[in-house]
Parts: C-alpha cells; structure tokens; sequence
C-alpha cells in the first residue's frame, strides 16, 4: 500500500512538472508570436501579453487542481479546522482574488484605461489576480512628482468606486480651472476661454458626440452635453473660479490643456476688443 501511494505521488509530480513545462512553451511561443505583430499597437500587445499571463497562471492552477485533486480531498478532510483557521488567516488574499474576478467579470476597465482608484488617478498599466498597478504622472496626482507607480490590492474594489474615464473611448471630459478676480471681466475671460477650447477640440468634436449617441443607444441613459462650457463657482468675496469642461484625448490631454491655457491668456494679455458674438452661459 505505501508502495502504492509513493508511486501515486511520484505520478502528480511529473504531470505537473510536464504541466508546468508545456504552459511555459505555450506562453513563450505565443508571445513571440504577439511582439511579432507589428501590425498591433503597442497597448493592444500589451494587453495580449497581460491577458496571456494571467490565462497561463489560472490554467496551471486548474492543472494542479485536477492533477492533485485526490490528495488534496484527503488533505482537505483531515485538517478542517486548519483550513477554517488558514481562511480567517488570508482573509485579504482571499478579497484580493475574489476582487480580481469582479473586475473581469464587471469589466470595471481594463490595460490602457484611465481610473481612479481609491484616491489615486492613472493609467492601468498591469493586471493580475492580486493587483492593479497604476501609471500615475505629475497631471493625474495633481502632485509635483515625476511619474510613478501606484500598486493597488484588488480587494480595495469592494470598499471603494472604481472610476473609470474611459467611457468616451480615446477621449475623456477634462476640467480646466482658471481663478479670476472679482473686478476682473469675467464675460470677456468666459468668451475668450470657450473659444481656445473649440479651437482645440473641433478637430474630434463630432467623433465624441458619435461615441456619445451610440452610449445612449446602447445603455439606454442621456448624457449631458459634452462640448466645451463654462460653470462660474464663486470663490470668495474676492475670487471667482471659470471651471471650463472640454473633452480632450486620453493620449496627450496635459499638452492640449496647456495649448488651451496658452491660448486663452494670449487673448486674455490683448487689448481687449468689442465682441462681435454673444457667447451663451454654461449649461
């Protein structure tokens, strides 16, 4: 009988070593195959390789499982009280997997997106069964810092809204804050601003709101406007704020926020000049 059992044991070892050995091939071939394809972007290959990463791990898990499944029932049954104990022990392990699954399942985002999660603004740049690890750059952060990676748990997901800016695909709804004084012209700054940001924006105006409509269609809700506006938020009794939105593209919005910024105080530094339009106030 122990005979028996050794050469059981002796058996699992060597499928999974050749498990093990037939995923790594796998994985190597396939991504040549993919880095070979130079026909793809760099963040769809890079989406391929993330996704064939994380399938080869859950296939050699499963693998393990199936190989293993005999022993690990025995296993199993002779140390509950163990397991019970192991479970309460890796509690956060646990909620970082299962909050790996509601990702995916939810397709919260995914590699490329910009999200903010739990307070930190950047780009997904990696995904796996137990983190999210985020590109966050000096405009994301609103910090001083060069860029620098954010490592998130998975399980943060449950106790925190995932938000995601990637609901206008390549383009997203940008805020431009420009603080003014009270005794300021503020009609003059409003008209000036909205058009640097039409100026900026015209080019793919008419693509966001295609996006925008073919939304509403799918998910069936309205969406509010999404061409540039002005909201006027009173600061204090000395300062007032022009809160411009904009959409910009997910790829380079920081430069297209300073194009606009740099246009707008051009005009704002001219001379000023009688409008020759009436510019309407924000929705």
């Amino acid at each position: 009988m122990p005979a028996l059992y050794d050469k059981a044991i002796l058996v699992d070892l060597l499928s999974s070593g050749l498990l093990a050995l037939l995923l790594l091939l796998l994985r190597i071939l396939i991504r040549r195959a993919v880095q070979a394809r130079e026909d793809l972007s760099i963040e769809v290959r890079r989406r391929w390789l993330v996704s064939l990463r994380n399938a080869g791990l859950l296939l050699f898990v499963f693998g393990l499982v199936f190989i293993w499944g005999s022993e690990i029932r025995t296993f199993a049954v002779s140390v509950v009280a163990v397991a019970a104990a192991l479970v309460v022990a890796t509690r956060e392990l646990i909620m970082c997997l299962v909050g790996a699954v509601y990702r995916t399942s939810s397709r919260a985002f995914d590699v490329g997106d910009m999200v903010e999660l739990n307070g930190v603004k950047g780009k997904v740049v990696d995904l796996n069964l137990l983190s999210t690890t985020l590109l966050v750059s000096k405009q994301a952060s609103g910090q001083s810092s060069v860029a620098r990676l954010a490592t998130i748990p998975n399980s943060l997901l449950f106790g925190q809204p995932a938000f995601n800016d990637a609901l206008l695909g390549e383009h997203t709804l940008h805020l431009i804050t420009v603080p003014l004084s009270v005794t300021d012209d503020w009609q003059r700054a409003e008209r000036l601003l909205l058009e640097a940001a039409n100026a900026e924006c015209q080019p793919y105006l008419e693509q966001v709101n295609l996006h925008v409509e073919m939304l509403e269609r799918s998910r069936s809700f309205d969406m509010p406007g999404v061409g540039p506006w002005v909201r006027i938020r009173w600061h204090d009794h000395e300062q007032l704020d022009l809160e411009l939105q904009v959409p910009l593209p997910l790829q380079g919005r920081s430069h297209a926020e300073q194009r606009i910024l740099k246009a707008f105080l051009k005009a704002w530094q001219a001379p000023a000049q009688p409008p020759t339009e009436t510019c309407g106030s924000a929705p």
